[in-house]
């Protein structure tokens, strides 16, 4: 890592990570999947995920135990298999690892996907922020060029929605840009309910793979200061991600999730990506004291860009750049403390920091 000169944090080697996982087939029908986080920076109990499934038909799935429970194409694709480093604002606000049973359905050569989840309220946020509130969602996302049979250069297009219903909503909020820096966080909300709505569209074939994700959430009942209940309502982010084959891979979307280029040829694959993404909180959060303006901001914004070569499966060597602007100044972006009414000294509400990053799956 380069952190910006700024940045809290100290340039130098760091882990990523380290996971191990297994897996037991029985024929066709039977799966268990276990994969353990050794570091356990993001994960409060060294699990990241560990559950059976159980698919009586090519296209009819059952799987319990600690799942992954996505809205969206980003979260629901493993992070070595994304084209940019970390999450975007989008996954960090509606993703969660849950103790949990889903029911997945893909008829039709997988032209429509369907999957209902139960998330029972004992899992964690996608930076390890241990979550209780059970949660119940659609997720629902079709290939309409394949429903059409328009050819194959529609093929790739899909459009999707999400709704997840919260039976209450008194976890905390918390925001970070994809190098992990974290930009807003709330104490625990004492919310009565709650709910996301998740929208989608995109392209996946051949060397180009695009998305578009965009989040709108509400915690309803949240206790007031002054007494009463009021509802955060604009609790938002939206994202954009271009990804581009320069040599030797395709991509695709398939089981709700982008795969990784598979690298062709003696000289492997490169890759060039880009993302932008969104955040933008509701001001009664800061208004009813369950944030402040530092460490938390109420709007955010990063422009990612990687370069990345996989010379052969497994392998990525990747070098990327990650630049965030927050409305307000943060201490991790190097300011010294909260809010301030004088102007700033520097740029404390901005960061620019690079990373070159080695990952090895076998």
């Amino acid at each position: 890592m380069k952190w910006d000169r700024r940045n809290s944090r100290d340039s130098g080697l760091e882990s990523g990570g380290a996971r191990p996982s297994a897996e037991i087939r029985w024929q066709k029908t039977l799966l268990l999947h276990g994969e353990a986080d050794l570091l356990g920076a993001d994960t409060p109990d060294h699990v990241a995920e560990a559950w059976a499934g159980w698919a009586p038909s090519d296209f009819f799935r059952l799987r319990a135990g600690l799942l992954r429970v996505p809205l969206g194409t980003e979260f629901a694709t493993p992070e070595p298999d994304l084209p940019l480093v970390g999450w975007s604002f989008s996954s960090y606000l509606d993703g969660r690892t849950d103790v949990a049973a889903r029911l997945e359905a893909d008829p039709l050569d997988g032209a429509i996907r369907a999957e209902a989840t139960w998330a029972f309220g004992n899992g964690f946020r996608p930076d390890g922020t241990e979550i209780s509130a059970p949660q119940g969602s659609l997720r629902a996302a079709a290939r309409p060029g394949r429903l059409l049979g328009a050819g194959e250069w529609l093929d790739g297009w899909y459009a999707g929605a999400a709704y997840a219903h919260l039976t209450e909503f008194e976890d905390p909020l918390v925001l970070q840009n994809p190098l992990r820096n974290t930009v807003f966080r709330t104490s625990d909300l004492d919310g009565n309910g709650g709910r996301w709505l998740h929208l989608e569209t995109g392209y996946a074939r051949g060397r180009l793979a695009a998305g578009l994700e965009v989040v709108r959430g509400e915690a309803s009942g949240v206790s007031r200061s002054a007494g009463g209940s009021i509802d955060m309502d604009q609790l938002t982010a939206w994202t954009a991600t271009a990804a581009f084959s320069l040599t030797g891979a395709d991509r695709e979307w398939k089981g709700g999730a982008w795969t990784a280029p598979t690298p062709r040829g003696p000289g492997g694959s490169w890759e060039l990506a880009l993302r932008y993404s969104n955040g933008d909180m509701d001001r009664s959060l800061f208004d009813q004291g369950y944030t402040t303006y530092n460490p938390s901001t109420q709007e955010v914004r990063s422009f990612s860009a990687l370069l990345a070569w996989r010379p052969w499966k497994g392998v990525r060597f990747a070098t990327g750049w990650v630049k965030t602007i927050a409305d307000d100044s943060l201490s991790v972006f190097g300011f010294p403390g909260g809010r301030s009414s004088v102007p700033r000294q520097g740029n404390d509400d901005r960061d620019s920091s690079y990373v070159f990053r080695v990952e090895v799956a076998f």
